[in-house]
């Protein structure tokens, strides 16, 4: 691992792509297929509601070559090519498309960043931190190459540019004539000479009052001296300049941040079996736990990334109770996964990444003590019913010192709190005594009974609930609760209880209002049912 000196002294290369069609692109993607076979269709466009005017937001090139240009309203649009797909902007979509192409760049590179910065409607741009990955694609160039192709593969038009800095690379990838470029490392001046000034990043008024004073090329700006240019046009020009040309420092923020205990695998073919992802998965997880052994960590949680050749990133996700570095569960546990898992295309980038880990603390097993063999099974079974079901779905109940019924009991995520789990279940408490007369099960929130006749001495005699007519044998009561003081609720203050029982042996706990806020009349629920 290099050091904070080291790592400044590494000269970075970042590799943008630009994607000029990107929304009409995901439209042909998902719609064409289904509208082909009926109609025939010479350019999609997409409009956008401006002042009540449906207005040409993006077009394909096939319509641009037939005069359907941007701005252009739909009727004129319509008029010149009657035969149009016309599609409403849908931003939404557009950014969840542009974030699974930008996963699947992680195929390069962990670090990727979807450039934000762009207002423009219809395209689409991502940088990649390429600092110490090119090699492992026989180059800066063959890299380069490679995401070109693939990505044309799978119907994406795409122009990239690698550079030094965020944005000389931005700027030859957008404004170079379609031309694909590799920029020498410090050959960022020569390289942006002759690009126009909307290369620079800079607002479009600003690009128009400097052409007015004859300034139309970055190599023009390039010569003149700062303080009148900041005094007349600000200093936003002159940070946009230096940024490109790498004098000023930008950073490139990635969409995922990844953890550091990463493997991963480049296959020479795709593949599609379950087996041998299986088989792959074997081998990166000794990878992982070495890393982590020498840290004296494990694992809680594990990523599994498979990197289709659609474009697509399919991720498994594992959990464990317990801080383990046991791959034999690892495995057992996604293979539960990769079973059930389709692959409908096929993988051709398999990482593995510990997304959470924890200081691991070894313990000493003994062999006469049988507890802690079922607290392992027990683990063991948790992490099993949790990946298979979810993390919600199965959860673990301990009680909590509160004389209110409401607040007596806590609800754990049994996978994130079996420790704290154990250590309250091994807390002695002091309502023992009162805690053997509540009932098995509450209702939440209680009910309120709407018809109750009670005897002279306060007591239920027979009680209607969910039309049935409920007639009382034996009463015991009545037990009076108050909450604790900062747990004084709105509807229910101090209450008196009575454990019932009917005629057919069923047991009921049920209370009535004892104050009630505002003098308002008291009530009868039921809130618990017994074995």
């Amino acid at each position: 691992m290099r050091t904070k000196q080291e790592q400044n002294e590494v000269k970075r290369r970042l590799l943008y792509l630009w994607f000029p069609h990107f929304s009409i692109e995901r439209y042909k993607r998902i719609e064409i297929d289904k509208r082909a076979k009926q109609d025939d269709f010479s350019g999609v466009i997409i409009i956008q509601d401006r002042a009540g005017r449906r207005v040409v937001a993006a077009s394909c090139p096939l319509a641009l070559q037939m005069g359907v240009a941007v701005g252009l309203s739909l009727e004129d649009a319509l008029a010149a090519c009657p035969n149009l797909l016309v599609f409403k902007t849908d931003l939404i979509a557009d950014q969840l498309a542009i974030e699974t192409l930008a996963r699947w760049c992680g195929r390069y590179t962990p670090l990727v960043s979807i450039d934000k910065a762009n207002k423009g409607l219809g395209d689409a741009g991502i940088w990649l931190d390429i600092t110490g990955c090119a090699h492992l694609f026989g180059g800066e160039a063959d890299l380069l190459s490679n995401i070109i192709s693939r990505l044309t593969a799978i119907n994406w038009t795409a122009f990239g540019a690698i550079s030094d800095t965020p944005g000389s690379a931005w700027a030859v990838a957008r404004f170079n004539s379609g031309v694909t470029q590799l920029i020498a490392p410090g050959e960022q001046r020569s390289a942006l000479s002759e690009l126009p000034l909307s290369a620079l990043r800079l607002p479009k008024n600003t690009v128009d009052d400097l052409s007015k004073v004859g300034l139309r090329k970055i190599s023009q700006l390039m010569l003149v001296p700062r303080a009148p240019l900041r005094a007349r046009f600000g200093k936003n020009i002159r940070l946009r300049l230096d940024q490109a040309l790498g004098t000023e420092k930008e950073t490139v923020s990635p969409q995922t941040l990844h953890s550091p205990y990463l493997a991963r695998l480049v296959l020479l073919e795709p593949i599609s079996n379950s087996e041998t992802i299986k088989q792959i998965l074997g081998h990166l997880l000794p990878q992982v736990i070495e890393m982590l052994v020498t840290r004296s960590l494990g694992i809680r949680q594990l990523r599994l990334s498979l990197y289709k050749i659609d474009g697509k990133v399919q991720e498994l996700k594992i959990r464990t109770s317990e801080v383990s570095q046991n791959s034999d569960v690892m495995l057992r546990l996604f293979s539960e996964k990769i079973d059930n898992y389709l692959l409908d295309t096929g993988v051709d980038v398999v990482t593995l990444e510990a997304t959470e880990t924890d200081v691991i603390q070894y313990k000493q097993v003994y062999l006469n003590n049988e507890s802690e063999t079922s607290e392992l099974k027990l683990s063991e079974l948790i992490d099993s019913l949790t990946n298979r079901f979810g993390i919600s779905s199965v959860t673990l109940h301990s009680l909590k010192e509160s004389y209110c019924p409401e607040h007596s009991e806590m609800v754990w995520h049994a996978i994130s709190n079996l420790e704290t789990f154990r250590t309250t279940q091994k807390a002695q408490r002091s309502l023992d005594y009162f805690l053997a007369v509540r009932p098995l099960r509450l209702a939440v929130p209680p009910e309120r009974l709407s018809s109750i006749l009670v005897c002279k001495r306060g007591r239920p005699k027979n009680f209607q609930w969910r039309r049935n007519n409920i007639q009382i044998r034996r009463v015991n009561g009545p037990e009076r609760i108050s909450p604790e003081w900062w747990y004084m609720e709105n509807y229910h203050l101090t209450r008196d209880y009575f454990r019932v029982e009917d005629t057919q042996g069923r047991r009921y706990w049920m209370f009535k209002e004892f104050i009630k806020k505002n003098h308002e009349l008291s009530h009868w629920y039921l809130h618990g049912f017994f074995a």
